[in-house]
């Protein structure tokens, strides 16, 4: 139900537990993800810092119908603009911005503008300055700070070489090519830095790997990832790139012998090879291979983290065997993070899909006793409602709503 998502979305926001709040919109099918929704997620990228992020899924929302409000609060449009302003990418925010026809908030536009010029960063304030005019924001102060800011800037020395910090900004250009699947771009300015002999970090290397791999140019980043491992600047990052790669044109045997590659130059596995590695299992519905990584997995000593156990939890039905349940439950008892909303929100949706609701009321009282939730959101009490009325246990039904009212949650019209 994806007002029920919606619903959580929105509580994990006023929470500001922004990781939450991407991690349930990802369980949501791209094309039901509705404007509200989206202006969410674009909040908890801003929060996070992931401009790329909240740019796409600005990208995304409709344009509203002339008159109506926009759907992303003004905050979150100077949240997205100060991102911008780091990254040098103020335009292309404000195109969106405008498109979406938000209204900024002139205080904290001005903040903005006044902490850009003390930065001496003439171009963005100029570019700010532009953003502003087209949302309709009175700008009388706005030309001295440019005039300043470019003063500034004319008396200051200008130095040699590209700092860490221009080398991210042209990592973030290639990101946003990438994005826009636009590879001759993303080429450009790769090829640009190299001809400048810019010594290049493994980041930008990474960047524009994952750039080919994004674009379908599979030869060219074969032979890019080979250029990688000559020049010795190749790193895990790289290697779980072309993993997924691999894994997602089905070829299973060469992903496995790139694993073996990496922990033979002595990069080993993490976390995100095995979780690849374990998403390709359960896309194959290959239950024996999916346990089988986790065992390699705890092997090497590497432990589950909260997506290996959401990824098996997504691949259980109602044909699957309790144990299977029953033995998730355990790695999720084992990994060191805390468990959160979302997490056991697939939980409860697993043990409906199996029809485990005693094992399911097992767990509520367990997590109660451990302390691991304090207070769960409405829509969450609302799954579970409904699976223990569809099983008849109406005394459970009662215990739930009146924990709901002991907790101060507020019931939905779900």
């Amino acid at each position: 139900d994806v007002s029920m998502y919606a619903g959580l979305m929105a509580a994990q926001l006023r929470r500001r537990n922004y990781v939450a709040v991407a991690a349930t919109g990802a369980r949501v099918a791209s094309d039901a993800l509705t404007p509200r929704m989206r202006a969410i997620l674009a909040s908890a990228a801003a929060q996070r810092g992931l401009l790329d992020e909240a740019l796409g899924h600005l990208q995304q929302m409709p344009a509203p119908v002339e008159g109506a409000k926009s759907p992303l609060a003004p905050t979150v449009a100077v949240q997205i603009l100060t991102l911008s302003a780091k990254q040098r990418r103020v335009p292309a925010a404000g195109a969106e911005l405008q498109r979406l026809c938000v209204r900024l908030e002139d205080k904290q536009f001005q903040q903005l503008l006044m902490a850009e010029g003390r930065r001496c960063s003439a171009e963005v304030c100029e570019d700010l300055l532009t953003v502003g005019a087209a949302l309709g924001v009175p700008l009388e102060f706005g030309r001295s700070v440019l005039t300043k800011a470019q003063s500034a800037k004319s008396m200051s020395a200008v130095a040699g070489g590209l700092s860490s910090g221009e080398l991210q900004r042209y990592a973030s250009m290639i990101k946003t090519h990438t994005k826009e699947r636009d590879l001759r771009s993303a080429a450009a300015v790769f090829e640009r830095l190299c001809s400048n002999g810019t010594t290049l970090t493994p980041l930008i290397y990474n960047c524009f790997l994952d750039a080919c791999v994004q674009c379908g140019d599979f030869e060219r980043a074969s032979a890019h990832f080979e250029e990688m491992k000559r020049l010795s600047v190749v790193d895990t990052v790289g290697y779980n790139t072309l993993l997924k790669a691999y894994l997602s044109r089905g070829q299973t045997e060469e992903a496995r012998n790139l694993v073996k590659e990496m922990n033979a130059c002595g990069l080993s596995a993490n976390k995100v090879t095995y979780n690849e590695l374990l998403h390709d299992k359960v896309m194959t519905k290959d239950r024996r291979g999916m346990w089988s990584v986790v065992e390699e997995m705890q092997a090497a000593g590497v432990k589950p983290n909260s997506v290996t156990c959401s990824i098996i939890l997504k691949s259980l039905t109602g044909f699957s065997q309790p144990a299977d349940l029953s033995r998730v439950i355990e790695l999720i008892d084992s990994i060191a993070e805390s468990i959160d909303e979302v997490l056991f929100s697939s939980v409860i949706e697993a043990c409906i899909r199996i029809k485990q609701m005693d094992l399911l009321s097992e767990l509520m009282k367990r997590y109660r006793q451990q302390g691991g939730f304090v207070k769960l959101s409405a829509p969450t009490y609302g799954s579970m409602i409904k699976a223990y009325g569809q099983a008849g246990d109406v005394h459970r039904v009662q215990e739930l709503w009146a924990e709901m009212q002991e907790q101060g949650v507020e019931p939905t019209s779900i």
